[in-house]
């Protein structure tokens, strides 16, 4: 789990980081400081998020089917 977070988070991390340089030099728009600093904690969340939705989530609903069916069968 810690190394899927951290990895979305990475990738996360680099594409705010690309997008506030982008932004900078091409459209001129000075970088802000005080969301830069946060551009970690925001990927660290998004990063545990998209955890949550790609690995964590579809594991549990299959546990929940395969509970569903053997419930159904034992009536």
């Amino acid at each position: 789990m810690k190394e899927k977070v951290a990895l979305y988070s990475l990738g996360i991390g680099i594409f705010a980081t690309g997008g506030a340089i982008f932004n900078h030099l091409v459209h001129g728009k000075p970088i802000r400081l005080e969301l830069l600093f946060f551009t970690p904690l925001i990927a660290l969340v998004f990063g545990y998020l998209l955890w949550l939705r790609w690995d964590w989530a579809p594991e549990e609903g299959r546990k929940a089917c395969a509970e569903r069916r053997r419930e159904r069968g034992k009536e």
